[in-house]
Formats: structure tokens, C-alpha cells, sequence
């Protein structure tokens, strides 16, 4: 089963005002949609005629308008009347009215988006995105989620009217910038953050992070594709957070004196780890070790671990970046000190 995740323009209204047909009323709309051909009706009805199968589910994201509003509740009811389920999604701060909303509507479309992918998977269904409806620019976002998050972007090529697929890509992302820089990007997520505010509380951000931000009219923010990596981060976490991860007595130790604060922070380390992009591509080794060190970067946080075969992850050693962490490498951290240790679970 899956859940189709469209995009909605206001072509439905504007084609009823072409063809000289009442759009007033709901009942005219929808007089409309069951009366003209799919493929004319309106860019929404072009694609979803040909995609809807049984047991579809529709989830129709329209702009923070009344003509948005208007054609998602129309569409919705085409989709019902097609027997497939239907709901509408609104997105907020997509407007058209200034560059600013805009900006700021295309990264609220990036982060719907991947939240409706999210739920979607959890609740088992397959889902996909349907690009045809609202203008070029969300079809871009749309793409550039869909390969993100794996998911194939569907749209009709104006010139042949056929639905063109852009498959996921086969590889997968590099979330450890998201992962090292967490906090900084939920700090600007949370509320609409000033350049100023930005350079004073974090001065030193990398080219990478830079990247993924905006500026407009004084505010910086996440770009879409910034915003679709933060929440494509947040997703691998949720995919991967039943790994299994074992701790050696030391480890487990050290984790039970620590602090609370501590304790957190760690935490997020070890939700970290299970992600296998984050733990390849954030992982060093250091002399006189067999075990891997996590995380690379600027984390105060370390921990020394190795795979199994069978894909378990096991942890000898938990420890600041300090001194401490000086002394286990000098020491040596070998898998084979630790084969006696009864590797367990934490909690």
C-alpha cells in the first residue's frame, strides 16, 4: 500500500476560469472533476489518474492560501470519489506573496515532506511524491527530498504528457555534519533566527554547515535541502534505533558514575552510532588500537568500539576527550583485552 504524497497548484481554478465554467461553489468544482477528463481537468487529477491504485491513500499539500485551500478540499473530494483516501495537508508560510515567504514556504514544504514520508513508513505504507501540481520551484524540492529520503518523485513532461519518475538514488547520505552539528541545527530550526544572532552565537560554522543556510531580509534559516537533510537525519535515527549495541563492564560502569548531563549526552552518541552512514563516515582509528573511535569532530564525547559480524555493535570503552582519553589510547584499546567481559545492554 502506499501514500501519495502531492503537491497542489491552483490549476483546477484556473482552468474553469479558461474555459469560462463557474468555480464559486463546491458543488461547481466538483461538477467539474467528474465531468472533464482527468488528464484536462487539472495537473493534480493529470497524475494522480494515472498513479491512484488500490488502497492508495492521498495526501494533498496546498499553500497557506484560499485558492490553496479551495483546491486541495476539491481534490480531496475527486480522490474519494476515485474510492481512494484523501486528506489535505496545509503548509504553512507558503504564501507566493514575497521572496521571503517563499523561502521560508519551501523549506516548510521540505520539512512536511519528510514528516509525511516518516509517518507514512511507520505505518507501513510505501510512500511516494506526485511533483505535477504548484510551480517549478516545489517541484524542485520535491526532488531534492525524494533523493534524499529515497523516496521516487513522480511529474508529467509537459511536451509528451507522460509521468516521468525520478528514482531514489541508490547510495546512501552523509548526515555526520547534521549529526556533529545537531545542536546548532536544531537552534535554528526551532524559531526564525536573525544573520546577527547567527554570527554571534555560532561564529566558526564550517563551509559545509554554511551551505545548507539562507539569508533573506536580514534572517538566516535553512535552506529546503538543508531543511530535507535535518529531517532525513532525523529519520535514519528512527530507522536505525533498535540496532543492537552491547557495553563492556567498563563501559557500563563509567556510563553509571557519570552525571545526568553526561549520561545525555551520550545518549545522543550512541543513537548516533547505530546510523551506519554516521558511524562510517564519523569514526577514526588511533594508534595502538584495534577498535574504532566515535565520534570524529568536535564532540567532547569518545567511545572505542567495534562490529560484529552478525552487525552487533560492541562498546569497550566510554570517555571524555581529555586526558582520560589520552590514557586509554596509550594503554591500547584491543578487542581481545575485553572477549571475557559479559557484554550487555544499557538500562
Amino acid at each position: 500500500m502506499r501514500v501519495i504524497l502531492t503537491t497542489v497548484g491552483t490549476s483546477l481554478l484556473s482552468n474553469m476560469k479558461r474555459g469560462g465554467i463557474p468555480s464559486s461553489t463546491a458543488k461547481q468544482r466538483a461538477d467539474y472533476l467528474r465531468n472533464t477528463d482527468a488528464k484536462d481537468a487539472a495537473a493534480e487529477t493529470n497524475s494522480l489518474h494515472r498513479l491512484i491504485v488500490k488502497d492508495d491513500r492521498v495526501v494533498l499539500l496546498h499553500s497557506a492560501t484560499e485558492e490553496g485551500r479551495i483546491c486541495a478540499a476539491s481534490l480531496r473530494d475527486w480522490v474519494d470519489w476515485q474510492k481512494a483516501g484523501a486528506r489535505t495537508h496545509e503548509i504553512k508560510h507558503l504564501s507566493y506573496e514575497t521572496k521571503a515567504f517563499k523561502l521560508r514556504g519551501l523549506a516548510a514544504l521540505a520539512s512536511v515532506l519528510a514528516h509525511e514520508i516518516r509517518n507514512a513508513r511507520l505505518a507501513g505504507f510505501e510512500p511516494i511524491i506526485s511533483a505535477t501540481g504548484g510551480f517549478k520551484a516545489e517541484a524542485a524540492i520535491c526532488a531534492q527530498v525524494g533523493q534524499v529520503l529515497g523516496v521516487g518523485v513522480f511529474y508529467i513532461h509537459e511536451a509528451f504528457q507522460e509521468i516521468i519518475e525520478l528514482p531514489p538514488a541508490p547510495i546512501g547520505w552523509d548526515y555526520s555534519i547534521i549529526a556533529e552539528y545537531e545542536s546548532f541545527f536544531t537552534w535554528i530550526s526551532a524559531d526564525l533566527r536573525t544573520a546577527q544572532d547567527v554570527d554571534l552565537r555560532w561564529p566558526a560554522l564550517p563551509p559545509k554547515v554554511a551551505q545548507l543556510l539562507v539569508d533573506e531580509d536580514g534572517y538566516r534559516l535553512l535552506s529546503p535541502l538543508g531543511q530535507a537533510y535535518y529531517e532525513g537525519f532525523h529519520e535514519a535515527l528512527d530507522i536505525h534505533c533498535s540496532a543492537r549495541v552491547l557495553f563492556s563492564a567498563n563501559a557500563l560502569k563509567w556510563y553509571y558514575d557519570a552525571d545526568p548531563t553526561t549520561q545525555q549526552s551520550f545518549a545522543g552518541v550512541i543513537a548516533r552510532l547505530k546510523v551506519p552512514e554516521i558511524r562510517i563516515n564519523s569514526s577514526h582509528r588511533v594508534d595502538n588500537c584495534d577498535c574504532l573511535v566515535f565520534p570524529s569532530g568536535r564532540y567532547p564525547d569518545r567511545l572505542f568500539y567495534a562490529v560484529d559480524d552478525d552487525d552487533t555493535i560492541r562498546v569497550m570503552e566510554l570517555t571524555r576527550h581529555d586526558s582520560r582519553y589520552d590514557t586509554l589510547i596509550k594503554k591500547g584499546i584491543n578487542r581481545a583485552s575485553y572477549v571475557t567481559q559479559d557484554f550487555q545492554t544499557l538500562g
